[in-house]
């Protein structure tokens, strides 16, 4: 009867689908306003603007294009930590 039971319940389970996607966000260039685009870089998603040549990266994405973060802040700061 146990076994009968869970049959049933395993019957009436529901597969949740995945809720419907919002539109991407178009995202701007902070410097000349232009529509950014990305592309995949090294795995990465970089957003490049076509308009000023700017590149840019969210958190931690920088690390993962060079690797480490202290190579990243000394590339940066010109120091070690």
């Amino acid at each position: 009867m146990v076994a009968a039971a869970n049959k049933n319940k395993k019957d009436k389970l529901v597969i949740k689908k995945d809720p419907p996607r919002a539109e991407p966000k178009v995202l701007s260039c902070p410097k000349c306003a232009q529509e950014l685009q990305n592309f995949l870089f090294k795995g990465v998603v970089v957003d490049k603007c076509f308009g000023c040549g700017g590149f840019f990266l969210d958190r931690g994405e920088l690390e993962k294009l060079v690797g480490d973060e202290d190579v990243v802040l000394k590339a940066i700061l010109g120091y070690n930590l």
